[in-house]
């Protein structure tokens, strides 16, 4: 769950803007996953399509949802690569009470070596 509307700005952990365009957005948690990374981890999605946008709705969507915590120790599990095993979708409050969820993904991600010598 994204939510930078009831949460006050000094206490957000992430930013969540849109563009270039209409139909691409991005997640930018104020983080880095490991110490020699240049930039905040950051997930995005990409809707050039009516029918690929995300619907939004007027109650919390019933979604098995992690905190915070769960899925930092997700994304740093080295023996179980995160970007290699799950798909990241994130749901965001909106004005009015309302919600949308987006399938993200990291622009440039992280793959091991490992599990590509063995695929």
């Amino acid at each position: 769950m994204a939510d930078t509307i009831d949460v006050p700005k000094n206490q957000r952990i992430l930013e969540i803007s849109r563009g270039p365009l209409w139909f691409v957005g991005a997640y930018e948690f104020y983080m880095k996953l490991h110490p020699n990374e240049n930039s905040n981890l950051t997930y995005i999605y990409e809707e050039p399509h009516p029918e690929m946008q995300a619907k939004i709705v007027d109650t919390l969507p019933r979604y098995h949802y992690r905190s915070w915590k769960s899925l930092f120790e997700l994304l740093t599990n080295r023996d179980k690569p995160f970007d290699d095993n799950y798909q990241l979708y994130i749901t965001e409050k909106l004005p009015n009470g309302k919600y949308a969820t987006h399938k993200v993904y990291r622009p440039m991600p992280t793959r091991s070596i490992n599990n590509r010598s063995n695929k």
